[in-house]
């Protein structure tokens, strides 16, 4: 089955089933991307907007402090420091 698109400059195109197809499912997922990028976001009770600032529902007035270290085929070490 082929689906014939409208002349343009002298010349018929024909788009197979397929191609239909996988332009349906880069036109959705290109929706999904937009509609999730522009939707408002709506904060939930009891969640801070962002993960890792403060303790359990309480802001402190400094963030922590976070050491990262490593060396190459050496121990990597995290340090979180509460200030």
């Amino acid at each position: 089955m082929r689906f014939v698109l409208q002349p343009t400059w002298g010349k018929v195109t024909a788009v197979d089933w397929q191609e239909v197809m996988a332009l349906l499912v880069v036109a959705v997922t290109a929706a999904l991307f937009a509609w999730h990028a522009l939707r408002r976001r709506k904060g939930l009770p009891g969640r801070l907007p962002c993960a890792g600032c403060g303790g359990m529902g309480t802001r402190t007035a400094t963030p922590p402090e976070v050491l990262m270290s490593a060396r190459k085929g050496g121990l990597k070490r995290v340090v979180i420091r509460m200030k």
